[in-house]
């Protein structure tokens, strides 16, 4: 879709910011506010997705774009707006600044549909310039479906959602990264470090520098939960009844899912409240995940409605030493109301030796199909390899190296640092069915 690489847009605006910057680099003594600079930065990489074209910094209608967003954002701030989530129909009826907000939004739908009319225009079936055209294509496919998400006003408001949401909060998070350089120069100066190590001075930063630069991605992400941007997330509401922790929640229910309150947990961040990029680093200093770092959302799509979504299987005691057969069916049934990642299988294996020790014999992990109907797959296992003194104390003790968490499985981030051998294959079989799928135009 498009001519450009989502990395070539970045990396192309990036030149872009600066040049901006440079503008001043001869007035090392005036400070100017780098605000406007990150957000129409930010934007424009938004804009080249759903667009396919950027904007000049000082165009008009853009600038005047990004001071509605700015000015909604201090609105939104505003605790008598804030009230109005509560009491959304008693504020209906009351002047106040929620609407300011709501004419505010109404410039955006205006700006938005010229867009999207001039696509309408000039739309090729075959050739999809970006996600505006990509939607037009798939509302003029489903057009004869009743029940279709892929309508006129959907594609309206997702791309209000992207550009207003997309560039308040990755602008703010820039800034916030600019204050704290700032204020602990000896991060600045061994990020500084990494980046001459790493990349250079005559390359630009690509993806495939991130893995070998742990400081900077450390840096990034405890940017990400120091600053908690979005500390109260979105409102959501519940579906149906549900029973949490001995309580009752009824159906339409609004839920305030508080981010803050697991970004700044004592049991499971080592100095909540003050910004430490060892969050992010283990012992050898190298990137670490935390389960527990949640900048944005609060969980998956995917509810488990029946069925354990773990368990242990049967086996027997095989003839054969190179295979093992064992028969447990798991009968496992997820919901979910919108394709935010996919259901995974993870698997631990484990084995008697011949002193019957239970050892832990391989790791492995497999997406479950995503098409109905009867599907085998086979499933690589692995486990890590330890020091010369863990083998050795494995041939007299027994045991072996094992994950500290059995998140590393699947995190792709973490596993290129373990050195691992492969232990085999695990040989699966799976029925699946699927429902409602093709109402809601979802091709599997």
């Amino acid at each position: 879709m498009g001519k450009h690489s989502l990395e070539e847009w970045i990396q192309e605006e990036a030149k872009h910011l600066v040049m901006e910057f440079q503008k001043n680099e001869g007035k090392l003594s005036v400070p100017f506010d780098p605000t406007f600079y990150l957000s129409r930065s930010v934007s424009n990489n938004i804009c080249s997705i759903i667009f396919g074209e950027r904007f000049e910094y000082q165009d008009e209608k853009f600038l005047h774009l990004l001071t509605l967003i700015d000015t909604n954002a201090h609105l939104l701030s505003n605790p008598s707006t804030q009230l109005y989530n509560v009491f959304p129909k008693l504020l209906d009826l009351l002047p106040g600044p929620h609407k300011r907000v709501f004419k505010n939004v109404k410039d955006f739908e205006n700006f938005f549909s010229t867009i999207i009319d001039n696509h309408k225009d000039t739309l090729k079936i075959d050739s999809p310039r970006d996600f505006i055209d990509a939607f037009l294509i798939k509302m003029k496919q489903e057009s004869t479906n009743p029940d279709t998400e892929f309508f006129y006003g959907n594609l309206l408001y997702t791309v209000l959602l992207l550009f207003v949401a997309g560039t308040e909060t990755t602008s703010t998070t820039l800034r916030y990264g600019l204050m704290i350089l700032l204020k602990y120069p000896h991060i600045q100066e061994k990020i500084h470090q990494e980046i001459d190590a790493v990349v250079g001075r005559d390359r630009l930063p690509a993806m495939e520098h991130r893995k070998k630069m742990p400081f900077t991605d450390a840096v990034i992400h405890e940017c990400q939960r120091f600053l908690d941007v979005v500390p109260l997330n979105i409102f959501h509401c519940t579906t149906e009844m549900i029973n949490f922790r001995g309580y009752t929640i009824p159906k339409g229910t609004v839920v305030i899912p508080l981010l803050h309150s697991v970004l700044f947990d004592k049991t499971k961040w080592e100095t909540p409240h003050s910004f430490n990029p060892g969050h992010f680093l283990d012992e050898n200093h190298c990137f670490k995940m935390n389960p527990a770092f949640m900048p944005f959302s609060a969980g998956g799509a995917w509810r488990l409605l029946s069925g354990l979504k773990e368990g242990q299987t049967q086996v027997d005691n095989p003839q054969n030493e190179e295979m093992a057969y064992w028969s447990h069916p798991v009968d496992v049934h997820f919901a979910t109301k919108g394709l935010q990642g996919w259901p995974k299988l993870h698997l631990q294996v484990w084995h008697q030796d011949s002193y019957g020790r239970c050892e832990l014999y391989g790791y492995g992990f497999c997406h479950i199909p995503s098409s109905p109907g009867f599907h085998e797959l086979k499933c690589v296992t692995w486990r890590p390899v330890g020091t010369w003194q863990d083998q050795l104390a494995q041939l007299f003790v027994g045991g072996g190296p094992q994950l500290k968490t059995s998140d590393l499985i699947y995190i792709g981030a973490d596993r290129y640092r373990l050195q691992t051998t492969s232990m085999g294959c695990v040989h699966l079989q799976f029925a699946v069915i699927l429902r409602h799928f093709d109402r809601y135009g979802v091709e599997c």
